[in-house]
């Protein structure tokens, strides 16, 4: 399958999640209260950090030898079973020790919530793996009906949950494991249908993993503080909970803004990967060069939409309660193009050895965005975040930018400035497949 028909199927797809992720949204934003709705953002962060920092290593490097051997899916996906029923065996007893760092790190949060944040982690390492695997081996249908059937039991649970019995953040976080589980048990029967069943782990399999799951390890867990140790510095910085939860309501309505134009260009980067897995440098990294203009022309047109219609946006996505989000909204823009942006050329380095200044940018970025958010932070409020955001990002694209050239041979121009010929291509291999 070509790359654009491929491509259309998954963003297709994920536009599909976008408007089931919006709805779901909209329904936290309108039955739960401020509080509630920025306690349930930093359990979902919490979960994706523990699944990033634990996991996600297998994922890539799963990615990696399935692009070079696509025998070995089904003992990919049987190592990763395996290795997440130890990791449950293991987290569990290890979190409740650091009971005391956790309370300081997420102030107010229930022990409870902590342990869903953990088994949901656990299943979204599964759905996860299967998954990219189903896009190595040419399946974009069955990979982007994974995130449709998950986020769809997501949303109906919701609206089940709170507009007929009127539950709570209880109920949502039920919602949102069935949910993932859900996703789980799709992915992996889909995956089941390709490559077949087998839960007899190899060792050796799994050591190809470790060995490339170092690199992987430290690219996937830079990028997720980069773009979210501000989501975790609130509560230590601030203190008190209610007040924490209040700002992190206010800051995840910006953040979700950020999600659905990152969601573009995930999807762009991820599909590039495994597109790009199979070529030489020369050939990736002209695959590369477009793909980055395309995704900055359309975060720049988005963008200029938002900012535009900015308050607007904020009503539709949340409520008018959420109206002092409308100004750190305009802040973090230009921090939003630049993560789109970089994110492509991440797809193109990681395709080839996860070069170390790569993987250790975002770890610079995140330390200074740790600093500006402690400076920033009581003078500024959450405008003082998206601010240390912007300024964090906009650094680390410009690194990945200059390095990119040093190894393609790209003027930045050539990578960033939006050509027409770019639109009418696409446009044309798009209009030939549909």
């Amino acid at each position: 399958m070509g790359f654009l028909k491929g491509f259309s199927i998954v963003m297709g797809a994920n536009m599909i999640l976008l408007a089931l992720t919006f709805l779901n949204n909209k329904l936290l934003y309108i039955c739960l209260d401020k509080e509630n709705n920025g306690l349930f953002f930093l359990i979902v962060r919490f979960s994706l950090f523990i699944s990033f920092f634990s996991s996600d290593w297998l994922r890539l490097s799963n990615m990696n030898i399935a692009g070079r051997a696509k025998s070995l899916s089904k003992t990919l996906v049987a190592n990763t079973i395996w290795y997440c029923i130890i990791l449950g065996i293991i987290l569990i007893p290890v979190l409740y020790i650091l009971t005391p760092f956790i309370e300081t790190l997420f102030p107010g949060i229930p022990w409870l919530y902590i342990l869903a944040a953990v088994g949901v982690a656990i299943i979204l390492i599964i759905r996860d793996s299967s998954q990219v695997l189903l896009l190595v081996s040419q399946r974009p249908m069955s990979y982007g009906l994974t995130h449709i059937v998950g986020g769809s039991v997501f949303f109906f649970l919701n609206l089940l949950f709170l507009t007929v019995f009127h539950k709570g953040l209880h109920a949502v976080l039920l919602a949102w494991a069935i949910s993932g589980l859900t996703g789980m048990v799709w992915a992996l029967f889909s995956h089941m249908a390709v490559h077949g069943y087998s839960l007899r782990p190899s060792w050796s399999v799994f050591n190809q993993s470790r060995k490339l799951g170092l690199r992987s390890w430290l690219a996937i867990i830079g990028m997720f503080l980069m773009i979210n140790i501000h989501v975790f510095a609130i509560g230590p910085i601030i203190g008190d909970p209610v007040k924490t939860f209040t700002m992190l309501a206010v800051f995840s309505v910006c953040f979700r803004v950020f999600q659905v134009l990152q969601r573009f260009a995930d999807v762009t980067a991820g599909f590039l990967l495994s597109n790009v897995v199979r070529q030489d440098i020369t050939s990736g990294s002209r695959m590369t060069v477009l793909t980055a203009r395309n995704v900055m022309l359309f975060s720049l047109v988005a963008s200029a939409a938002g900012v535009l219609l900015g308050k607007d946006l904020i009503t539709i996505i949340s409520s008018s309660q959420y109206m002092a989000a409308y100004f750190p909204l305009l802040i973090m823009f230009p921090g939003m193009i630049a993560i789109n942006s970089g994110s492509v050329l991440n797809g193109f380095f990681w395709a080839h050895g996860y070069h170390l200044r790569i993987i250790l940018s975002p770890f610079v970025a995140a330390g200074l965005a740790l600093l500006l958010d402690f400076l920033l932070i009581d003078r500024m409020g959450v405008s003082g975040i998206a601010l240390s955001f912007t300024l964090a990002s906009l650094g680390w694209m410009l690194y990945t930018s200059l390095y990119f050239k040093k190894i393609s041979g790209t003027s930045l121009i050539e990578l960033y400035v939006p050509r027409f010929s770019d639109i009418t291509y696409v446009a044309a291999r798009l209009k030939k497949y549909f």
